[in-house]
């Protein structure tokens, strides 16, 4: 049973991390779509999130038709 629970434990804390690590990213895109949408210009996007400008233009075009 001492097992049992360890590995539970262990399960859960790697699904809460996994969970966050999902969660940030998605809202680090939402943030560069709606600055996009807004008129901010593609340089200042990547200086505001810290990312290159070739991350934040495949953020952009593979969420042009979505809706922020």
């Amino acid at each position: 049973m001492e097992g049992y629970e360890k590995g539970k434990s262990e399960g859960e804390a790697i699904g809460k991390s996994r969970g966050k690590a999902i969660g940030e990213t998605n809202n680090l895109r939402k943030n560069i779509r709606s600055m996009y949408k807004n008129g901010c210009d593609i340089e200042f996007i990547a200086k505001v999130v810290e990312k290159d400008i070739e991350y934040v233009e495949q953020i952009i075009k593979s969420n042009l038709h979505d809706k922020v």
